[in-house]
This record gives structure tokens, sequence and C-alpha cells, in this order.
């Protein structure tokens, strides 16, 4: 794989996080109410570990979501997807460089998903640069 080919892959995951968000967020407490229709029991599930994606359901019940997102929230969305980008942005950087560092793209590249790059991305990722070193 050419370098310029790795380096459009790596950009086009970094437009899906900045245009498409929520990927990123990290829900690290759910806390569920049943309203209407039988018990009203509040269920409490702490989470063991940050959990990252699109749930549907949580132990096979259906899960309805509404988000009310306060300014705070929306801030550390807001940050967390700078992290993500900015991360993304220094593997580019450095595969554009004449002779990229691998030692500081294997730093970068194992950082993503602390940045907030989801797993699935960042698993793709770690393949494409290795191709692009011709590795």
């Amino acid at each position: 794989m050419k370098k310029t080919d790795a380096i459009k892959a790596i950009e086009a995951v970094r437009t899906s996080i900045v245009t498409n968000p929520q990927q990123t967020v990290t829900i690290e407490n759910l806390i569920g109410t049943q309203i209407g229709g039988g018990s009203g029991t509040t269920v409490v599930a702490p989470v063991l570990g940050p959990l990252r994606g699109n749930f549907d359901t949580v132990i096979g019940v259906d899960v309805s979501t509404h988000l009310s997102v306060s300014p705070a929230m929306g801030n550390t969305v807001d940050a967390q997807v700078g992290e993500a980008a900015a991360q993304l942005d220094a593997i580019i950087a450095e595969l554009r460089k004449p002779s990229p560092d691998k030692g500081a793209l294997s730093r970068l590249v194992r950082g993503l998903v602390d940045k907030g790059v989801p797993a699935a991305a960042a698993a793709a990722i770690g393949p494409i640069v290795t191709a692009a070193l011709g590795g």
C-alpha cells in the first residue's frame, strides 16, 4: 500500500469521527427507568468499564434512548472528538514525512482507542500503517 493511500484511509476515519461524533462517546454508567406500563421500577446497571457504540438492547430489554445533553457533556464530547482527530492528524503528519518514524507511529497507533477513536477503526489503522511502511 502506498503512503498516500494510507493517508486517504486515515483521513476518511477522521472525517467520520468529526462528522459523526456519537461514535466516540463513552458511557461510564447506565441508568434505565421504565415509564408507563409495568412496574415503573428503576434499573441501575453500573458498567464495569467504558462502553462504546450504539445500544438497542441491554440484557434483552428494549431501550429507547432520549438524550438531554448538558453544556458540560457537549464540551466533553467536543474534547473527546478533538483528541481523536488530533491523534489521527499526528499519524497522518508522520506518514507524510519522507522517512516516517516507525516507533512514533507505533505509539500513536497504540494510543488511538485511549484518544476516543472507535475500536474497530483503531484496529484497522494499525495494519494500514504497517502496509504503508512496506511491512
